[in-house]
C-alpha cells in the first residue's frame, strides 16, 4: 500500500489511528512537525524538554528528571530488581541515576545496568545528548540526521511518514529477495530501511554532539566480578534477580498475566513467581495445532500448582475479525514495511485487541540469549574463533541466489563488526553469544515486540536485564546447551515445576532441520565470492 493509500485508510477509519505505532515515540529538534497531522492526528502527547520536542503515543508513559546541568527523559517502563531493596518507580530511578551521574559516568553505568524494562533513555548533558536502550533492545530505538535536524523514533515508519525519506535501494532489493522471509523479517547490521537512520545496538549508547552521531560501548566491562562467581552462586543470584522482578511487576501494573507454555523459559519464569502467585493470572492460547501442546502442558503445570489458567482459542479464519485487512496494513507499517506479517500473527493481535483481562503480559523472551541459541540451531559445538562478515551473513539469512546481494550484505556486516566490536569485547562473552544478543535478538525479537505485540497491551520481560544475562552467560556453554542453568534456577525457586516431568520441546528445531542449516552454514560461509 502506497503512502497516499495508507493515509487515506486512516482518514476513513479514525478508530484505527490509535493502533498506529503502538506505544511509540518520536523526538526531534525540527520545528516544522505538526502534532495534528498524519500520523499523530492530535492523539499523541507532545511536550518539549531540553530543546527537543517529544511526541508520545497515548498508551506510552514518559518520565522526566531535570537539573541545572543534567536532564533525563525515560520513555517506557523500567525497574531495578538487582539492588537489595528493589525499585519500581521510574521517577526514583531517574533521581538515583542523576545522583550516580554526578559522581561519575562509571557509577551511572553500573547503576543503569541493573535496570529491567522496555524503554528509551535520553540523557542530556553539557557535552551533548546520549540515548540508551534496554538490555536487549526489546523497545527498538532508531536515530539519525535529516536536513541537519536530529530525529529519534521507536518505529522506522515514523521517519517515512514525517521526514518523507525514501527506502535505501539495498534494503528494497533485500526485502524482495525470494528467501528473505526465512528466519523472520529483520535487517542486517544496524540498518533501518532508510540510510539516514540507524538502529541503536544493545550495550551501546548513541551520542549526538557537535552536529554528528557516534556510538560507544558501555557493557560488558572487562573487570566485572560477576564472571568469577562459582556456578551455584550464579544460579542463586540469577534466581534472586528473576524472583525480585516477579515481585516488583505487580507493584507497577494492577492486572498482570503470565503467558505460559511448557517450555524451559516459561517454566523458569513461573518458578520465579513463587511467593507472588496470587498477584498474577495465567494464560495460554491456541491459534494452531502446534500451540495446543504448549497450552495443555501449561494447563497441567498450573493445575499442579493450584493456579487458575485460561486458554484462549483463536480462530484461523480472517472472516471472524473486523477490519482484518486494515489491521494487516497497519501492522506492516508498524514494523517498517520490510515484509508481510504472518497471517496467524495478525489474527492473534486482532483477537487480543478484544481481550480486556489484563494490563500487561509477562513474556519470557530474551531468556534465549543464555541458552546457546546457535549451538542448538545448528546442532554444532565448535564455531570459528573469529566472526567474519561472510559468516555473519550466513547466520543472518539463507542466500541461494543473487551473489551480488550476498556481497552487499557482507559489506554491511563488515562495517557492523568494525563499528561495534573490538577483539577484547569477546574475551568475556564469546562472539556467538554476544552477536546473538546484540544483533539477532534485537533486530528480530525487538521489532516483533515494538512493532507488533504491544499493539494490544503492554509487555514486560523479566529476563531483559544486563546483570542477569551476564551472570547466565558466565556459566559453561555445555550447561547452557543442556539448559542446566534454567533447570537449576527452577529447582531452587520451585522444585515442583522442575520435577513435574512436563516439558515441551520446540518442534521446529528438528534434527533434520539442524543438519540442513549446518550444511548450509559450513558450505556457504566458505564460498569465496
Amino acid at each position: 500500500m502506497g503512502q497516499n493509500d495508507w493515509k487515506s485508510l486512516l482518514e476513513q477509519k479514525e478508530e484505527l489511528r490509535s493502533l498506529v505505532y503502538p506505544r511509540g515515540f518520536f523526538m526531534t529538534n525540527d520545528p516544522n512537525i505538526s502534532a495534528q497531522e498524519h500520523p499523530f492526528y492530535s492523539l499523541w502527547n507532545r511536550f518539549e524538554q531540553f530543546g527537543y520536542a517529544f511526541y508520545v503515543h497515548p498508551k506510552q508513559k514518559i518520565y522526566v528528571h531535570s537539573g541545572e546541568k543534567l536532564g533525563f527523559v525515560l520513555i517506557g517502563h523500567a525497574f531495578d530488581p538487582v539492588s537489595e531493596s528493589g525499585e519500581y518507580r521510574e521517577e526514583k530511578l531517574l533521581e538515583n541515576a542523576a545522583e550516580q551521574y554526578a559522581q561519575s559516568e562509571t557509577a551511572f553505568t553500573a547503576y543503569f545496568n541493573r535496570w529491567t524494562g522496555l524503554f528509551a533513555l535520553f540523557v542530556f548533558t553539557e557535552t551533548g545528548l546520549r540515548i540508551y536502550g534496554d538490555a536487549a533492545g526489546m523497545y527498538t530505538v532508531f536515530y539519525g540526521l535529516n536536513k541537519d535536524y536530529v530525529y529519534c523514533a521507536s518505529h522506522t515508519g515514523l521517519f517515512g511518514d514525517v521526514c518523507r525519506v525514501s527506502f535505501d535501494p539495498y534494503i528494497d532489493r533485500l526485502i524482495h529477495y525470494k528467501f528473505y522471509p526465512l528466519f523472520g523479517k529483520a535487517l542486517p547490521g544496524d540498518l533501518s530501511p532508510y540510510s539516514e537512520f540507524k538502529r541503536l545496538i544493545p550495550n551501546h549508547f548513541a551520542l549526538y554532539s557537535n552536529g554528528a552521531w557516534t556510538v560507544s560501548r558501555f557493557f560488558p566491562t572487562a573487570d566485572n566480578a560477576l564472571f568469577a562467581l562459582p556456578y551455584q552462586e550464579i544460579v542463586a543470584r540469577a534466581g534472586e534477580i528473576l524472583s525480585e522482578s516477579m515481585r516488583l511487576i505487580p507493584q507497577k501494573w494492577n492486572r498482570c498475566a503470565i503467558s505460559l507454555t511448557g517450555g524451559c523459559d516459561s517454566k523458569t519464569t513461573l518458578s520465579c513467581a513463587n511467593g507472588s502467585y496470587d498477584k498474577y493470572s495465567y494464560f495460554s492460547y491456541i491459534s494452531s495445532d502446534s500451540e495446543a501442546v504448549d497450552a495443555e502442558a501449561a494447563a497441567q503445570i498450573c493445575k499442579l500448582l493450584h493456579l487458575p489458567h485460561k486458554i484462549y482459542t483463536i480462530s484461523d479464519s480472517d472472516a471472524d475479525y473486523d477490519d482484518i485487512d486494515a489491521l494487516k496494513c497497519i501492522m506492516e507499517h508498524n514494523s517498517g514495511c520490510i515484509g508481510a506479517n504472518n497471517a496467524n500473527d495478525i489474527r492473534k493481535r486482532a483477537f487480543f485487541l478484544g481481550v480486556d483481562d489484563f494490563d500487561v503480559e509477562v513474556k519470557s523472551w530474551v531468556s534465549e540469549i543464555a541458552r546457546a541459541y546457535y549451538h542448538k540451531r545448528f546442532a554444532k559445538t565448535n564455531f570459528p574463533k573469529t566472526l567474519t562478515p561472510r559468516y555473519a551473513t550466513c547466520l543472518y539469512k539463507v542466500f541461494l541466489q543473487d551473489r551480488k546481494l550476498v556481497r552487499d550484505t557482507d559489506r554491511v556486516f563488515a562495517e557492523f563488526l568494525q563499528k561495534y566490536y573490538l577483539p577484547q569485547d569477546f574475551e568475556r562473552i564469546p562472539w556467538y553469544d554476544l552477536f546473538f544478543w546484540e544483533f539477532r535478538m534485537s533486530s528480530w525479537n525487538g521489532l516483533v515486540i515494538t512493532g507488533e505485540q504491544q499493539i494490544a497491551f503492554d509487555i514486560v520481560i523479566p529476563y531483559n536485564n544486563r546483570v542477569l544475562l551476564q551472570l547466565m552467560l558466565s556459566t559453561p556453554v555445555e550447561k547452557r546447551i543442556a539448559d542446566e542453568v534454567h533447570k537449576d534456577i527452577m529447582r531452587q525457586r520451585n522444585a515442583q515445576i522442575s520435577d513435574c516431568g512436563i516439558s515441551v520441546v520446540n518442534v521446529k528445531h528438528t534434527e533434520k532441520r539442524a543438519k540442513l542449516e549446518r550444511l548450509y552454514l559450513n558450505t556457504a560461509s566458505k564460498i569465496p565470492f
